[in-house]
């Protein structure tokens, strides 16, 4: 009498396929669902805060497509560092990565072809503070202490904004801080030392009102 696995190889032989192909299909098939599985405890996993949310200015959800945009945030945070990309209206898009310090690396934007779109944190208990068109010989160090001039404090280095697709500075210097429970706002400019002189600088950061430069007060204007 033929064994189990005889019938088995027989049958295949009669019907014109070879038994280890159908082993290899088997296998095969066992390792996709093992996959897919590896694949749905990985998607189980992420957290989709909206601390780890920024929101894209595309100008044109229809010429800018989702597609763009996880290719140029992967190419800066590395392959499936995109969770979600909602579009939120005819030209915004929220994109949920996989944490702050993600969010905080694209804050200053993203680079498609040869058009720069501007990032702004969905939510975030900082504040990302620009200063624009410094001089680029002004020192981190001076920014530090203009800042902390007025209690701020500085979690992150001091970053150059660049020129899209190049490492040409523009002048914009931004930085993550946390301001003291009594700061509500920085005023609109600061001032700095510079080769003709004290000159003041813009200042640029969300949620911003006008506030005396001295005492940080709106009410002393």
């Amino acid at each position: 009498m033929d064994s189990v696995t005889g019938r088995g190889s027989h049958a295949a032989a009669e019907a014109g396929v070879d038994s280890n192909s159908q082993g290899t299909s088997v296998l095969a098939s066992d390792e996709k669902i093992r996959s897919d599985r590896i694949d749905g405890s990985a998607r189980a996993s992420r957290s989709f805060g909206k601390e780890c949310t920024v929101v894209i200015d595309v100008k044109d959800v229809k010429k800018i497509k989702a597609s763009h945009i996880i290719r140029c945030v992967e190419e800066l945070a590395g392959d499936m560092s995109v969770y979600a990309v909602v579009p939120k209206g005819a030209n915004l898009y929220e994109v949920t990565l996989p944490n702050k310090e993600v969010a905080y690396n694209i804050y200053s934007g993203i680079d498609i072809e040869s058009d720069h779109f501007d990032c702004t944190l969905l939510y975030s208990d900082t504040i990302i503070v620009s200063i624009l068109h410094l001089p680029a010989y002004i020192t981190d160090a001076e920014i530090s202490m203009k800042l902390r001039e007025y209690g701020v404090e500085l979690l992150s280095p001091i970053q150059r904004r660049y020129y899209p697709g190049t490492r040409v500075a523009d002048g914009t210097r931004y930085v993550r801080c946390k301001f003291p429970q009594h700061v509500k706002s920085l005023p609109y400019s600061l001032k700095f030392q510079t080769v003709n002189g004290q000159q003041y600088y813009r200042v640029l950061h969300d949620n911003q009102v006008n506030v005396c430069a001295r005492c940080l007060d709106p009410g002393m204007l």
